[in-house]
């Protein structure tokens, strides 16, 4: 006995695969379409800086909240990209619009083209955010369709972004720590551990089935909210009257069959005809593919092997500073040093410094930063000593301590005194750096301000006071080398300003103002406007990296920091990339880190650092 599908099965089968090749096209071109609408959008809100007195109303952190604001809208769209043989003809047409076919990502039909450097949450939201449109679209014409047709639409629509686009979304565990979720999130809920730790702990396809799943599930419910919103907007138009619906609903039966078959087209090559995919790599800057083992030191100067190198900073004439090590002119061009090696044995610290230090000279680096006074000695100077590296020399001002406490102020200048009075005549000492963010860490503790708090403003207001006296008691012991304090952008600077004018005026040119910044927008902003902020002062970039970027970008990141940075020598005395290794104690050193704890180059963030070090010229 032979088996017959019945007519009306293979009718809707054979509409459902004609719909399909009709549609997919459209929908490609549609979803990068609408790839690019959010992006420009989320770009224009950034833009118009109506977001800033809502974070400052809400006590947001200035910092990471600005950051993550200016993130989201980061993406610069270019235009779309259409494959041949229509992509030369509308490309010729419309070139202001339309770029040439090679823009299109390789296997896709339709592109939005955007300039490379997006990061990856400004990345991911304009990807999601078209998604979700297309989904409510999917939603609507299912819900909403006069008839069977439009609803079976609406359910390849679905199947075709939640299959696709959603569930068989890879996502990188870089570009998820580059996204800046898992940071905000450490932030916000103390001891809830690094997000990206579990999932590195996943097999892959779990972990990928995991993700796409939330993908899925937020995109719909977001979609849903959409949808609902619209209605309801829908309504309020026609004043509130509510017509009867005559919206086809498709019987039981019939929309089973409908999603089998919108998911077995999706799953099958009909799924992947005139796919879009976005291309988020448009720039036309070159960057290095060397390793940093090709290019030849840098430094201008033989170094000391013995006595104090003296280090100078001088003000010309015209108002610029030059930084002088041993009486020779040089630029900064630095990294943070943060990998733990105390606990090692002598002989083991030598060895990993010895290879650090080694490929940092080879690299162009001539100074290292670090955050902790414990990490930092005898051993670690010899090394940078012996390899051409000068050091920072830190030592932390803890945000838990009580600076209200004149018994603590004492106890931290008694240890800074012996510690100074240590290290100071090392030949590879270049300036002393107390505390690294500590008004910010106290002000802002978990994301909202505690400006209100007594405690933390009393805490935050003798810090800044006690800081005159901590860097004049380092100078008094050192005047041979000079002294930073590294702050959270220059949000904090007014604080010190007013500390520092209250001490009885300030007149210390040996003191450098260091700014830690990772946001584009807020390094030009910073350099540009220095020193009106702080006459009388140079400024130090003295952390710098391509924040939210992955790792594809961040070389290109790194080069167009480092050249901003450059635009003025006289001013800015140099800056240091965070950070150099992967294995220090924070989890961010994670995704920032240049190499990893064998040395081995994380991606081509260190040979594009590199690149631009030598290429600033020897010192």
């Amino acid at each position: 006995m032979s088996f017959r599908l019945p007519r009306r099965v293979v009718l809707i089968g054979l509409s459902a695969i004609v719909i399909c090749l009709i549609a997919r096209p459209l929908l490609g071109l549609g979803h990068e379409l609408a790839v690019a609408a959010v992006a420009i959008a989320l770009h224009a809100l950034v833009a118009s800086n109506i977001w800033q007195p809502i974070v400052r109303g809400l006590g947001l952190d200035p910092v990471y909240a600005d950051a993550a604001i200016h993130a989201a809208g980061g993406v610069q769209v270019v235009g779309i990209a259409v494959s041949n043989p229509l992509g030369s003809l509308i490309h010729s047409v419309l070139p202001s619009i339309c770029l040439a076919p090679d823009h299109v990502k390789p296997g896709a039909a339709f592109s939005m083209v955007a300039r490379a450097g997006a990061p990856a949450l400004g990345r991911g939201l304009a990807a999601f955010g078209a998604d979700v449109v297309w989904l409510a679209v999917g939603i609507w014409l299912f819900v909403r369709g006069r008839n069977w047709r439009l609803s079976l639409i609406g359910l390849l629509i679905q199947a075709q972004i939640g299959v696709i686009h959603l569930l068989d979304t890879h996502i990188p565990l870089a570009d998820v720590d580059a996204s800046g979720i898992p940071f905000a999130l450490e932030i916000a809920l103390p001891g809830a551990g690094w997000v990206t730790g579990n999932l590195a702990a996943m097999p892959p396809a779990q972990r990928d089935m995991l993700l796409g799943t939330i993908l899925l599930v937020g995109a719909y419910a977001a979609a849903a909210l959409l949808v609902l919103g619209a209605s309801l907007a829908r309504r309020l138009i026609r004043h509130g009257i509510i017509t009867s619906s005559r919206a086809y609903t498709p019987l039981r039966a019939r929309t089973a069959m409908s999603v089998g078959l919108a998911l077995l087209t999706a799953w099958s090559p009909i799924g992947a005809l005139a796919v879009g995919s976005s291309n988020w790599g448009l720039d036309d800057v070159v960057l290095p593919s060397s390793t940093t083992a090709t290019h030849m030191p840098g430094h201008a100067h033989s170094l000391r092997v013995s006595g104090a190198t003296p280090v100078t900073i001088t003000q010309q004439p015209d108002g610029t500073w030059q930084y002088l090590v041993d009486g020779v002119p040089e630029t900064i061009k630095g990294v943070g040093y943060n990998p733990w090696y105390a606990a090692l044995s002598p002989a083991d610290r030598k060895a990993v410094y010895d290879r650090d230090f080694a490929e940092m000279h080879k690299a162009g680096i001539n100074t290292i930063e670090g955050w902790f006074e414990n990490q930092f000695d005898s051993v670690t100077l010899d090394e940078a000593a012996r390899n051409g590296i000068g050091v920072m020399m830190p030592f932390e001002l803890n945000q838990d301590w009580d600076f209200t406490d004149p018994n603590v102020q004492q106890q931290i200048l008694d240890r800074v005194s012996a510690y100074v009075e240590t290290y100071k005549d090392h030949p590879a000492v270049r300036m002393w750096a107390p505390g690294n963010e500590n008004l910010h860490r106290i002000l802002y503790a978990h994301w909202v301000s505690q400006a209100n708090v007594p405690a933390a403003q009393a805490k935050a207001t003798a810090l800044a006071a006690f800081l005159p006296r901590l860097v004049d008691r380092i100078h008094e012991l050192d005047p041979n080398h000079p002294v930073v304090y590294r702050d959270a952008e220059d949000v904090y600077l007014p604080w010190i300003v007013n500390a520092f004018s209250q001490s009885g005026g300030d007149n210390r040119p040996w003191l450098i103002y260091g700014a830690n910044v990772y946001s584009d927008a807020r390094l030009q902003q910073i350099i540009g406007g220095w020193p009106a902020q702080w006459p009388g002062h140079a400024l130090l970039i003295s952390e710098y990296a391509p924040g939210g970027m992955s790792s594809s970008d961040r070389p290109l990141g790194f080069q167009h920091q480092w050249a901003q940075i450059m635009t003025r020598p006289g001013v800015v005395l140099g800056g240091l990339a965070y950070t150099w290794a992967t294995n220090g104690p924070e989890d961010l050193d994670r995704v920032f880190g240049l190499v990893d704890p064998s040395g081995t180059p994380t991606d081509g963030a260190l040979a594009a650092v590199s690149d631009a070090y030598l290429s600033a010229g020897a010192g």
